[in-house]
């Protein structure tokens, strides 16, 4: 099969290239909550569409791999698409703005008409240089006190803590920033001493990689971590309004994940509410965005169950959405990093 980009688990651990039913859910979870978060960043109309993506298995690993062909996977789930769904409704909208731009700037060139392609391998190199850079510098850091410009103003070189070096593009360090660090969690979680995480996503001839592993782990992983100390200030049946970003949708479980101080949330709306009936504060009025950057959203905290234990999530029911349309940032610079150009 050919393909554009892929994660692979891999180690003796995987006997005939099987992983049991709960490994093989969370890594298909984990790989779809990283992805959809990154895809969203470079065109966020594909991370709304549920297309599926095939798992392959190999002896001695067990992957999932996006394929060259993935336009016809993405046709196939907009056609399923519920036609009075979100995805439809965002999508005629979103067609409807490309096409008008695309008449001025030649097909091709925006919005959803670029190359489907492209934008699942610049979201595969995303993945890459984000697990590339945590690992460097052990931690999600926020600034960089030992980095340099390149002449290029497009990389800079990060040194970490052993004086080793790497150089990353500036878009990676200004995606890093807004970046839940439990993002990876579900991911990292499978990693063990004799099992690794592969990410991996063809550029021409090469295959360009990066890993997690044993070494690595808890850095990406803080599942440990007592679910009572997650988020604190959300209290278990209080109303809260909180501010954040909407990283996914999924109509068919009438639920969405919602970015909120580094934890990524699924909240669904209460009562006999549908996702459908939230589109207007969903969908970004402004024509170069198909869904709202930042939104606010009132609902129900829920992270206990009857008996008063505590849910191995915290979900939010929701009442309430508020859209948040940012203005366009005509000449983004992350204040990430001090240091002269090279």
């Amino acid at each position: 099969m050919e393909y554009i980009g892929y994660i692979k688990y891999q180690g003796p651990h995987i006997k005939d290239g099987l992983f049991d039913a709960r490994e093989a859910a969370t890594a298909l979870m984990g790989f779809d909550e990283v992805f959809r978060y990154f895809l969203g960043k470079e065109e966020p109309i594909f991370a709304q569409v549920n297309f599926k993506l095939p798992v392959k298995i190999e002896e001695g690993s067990w992957g999932v791999f996006t394929p060259e062909a993935i336009e016809n996977l993405i046709a196939v789930a907009v056609r399923e698409a519920a036609t009075g769904g979100i995805v439809f409704f965002a999508l005629k909208k979103y067609l409807e703005s490309a096409m008008d731009v695309a008449g001025k700037d030649g097909l091709f060139q925006t919005g959803p008409a670029k190359d489907a392609k492209l934008i699942f391998q610049k979201t595969f190199q995303t993945i890459c240089w984000v697990v590339k850079l945590v690992s460097h510098v052990k931690c999600f850091k926020k600034k960089y006190e030992h980095a340099k410009l390149t002449d290029s103003d497009l990389f800079v070189v990060i040194t970490n803590d052993e004086g080793e070096q790497l150089k990353v593009p500036v878009a990676v360090l200004s995606l890093l920033d807004k970046c839940p660090t439990t993002l990876f969690g579900k991911l990292a979680s499978l990693v063990s001493p004799s099992q690794e995480l592969e990410i991996g996503v063809k550029n021409g001839n090469q295959v360009e990689t990066a890993k997690i592993t044993e070494a690595t782990r808890r850095i990406f992983f803080t599942g440990d971590e007592d679910e009572e100390n997650i988020l604190p200030e959300l209290v278990d049946g209080e109303t809260v309004t909180l501010s954040g970003v909407v990283t996914r949708t999924n109509e068919s479980e009438n639920s969405l994940g919602f970015a909120y101080n580094d934890h990524v949330l699924t909240c669904k709306p209460l009562a006999d509410k549908a996702l459908a009936d939230f589109k207007t504060a969903l969908i970004s009025q402004n024509h170069k965005h198909l869904y709202v950057p930042q939104v606010v959203m009132t609902g129900v905290v829920e992270r206990k169950n009857q008996a008063g234990q505590h849910k191995d999530r915290v979900r939010i029911f929701f009442s309430k959405l508020d859209a948040e349309d940012a203005p366009e940032d005509e000449n983004p610079q992350p204040d990430m990093f001090e240091g002269e150009t090279l």
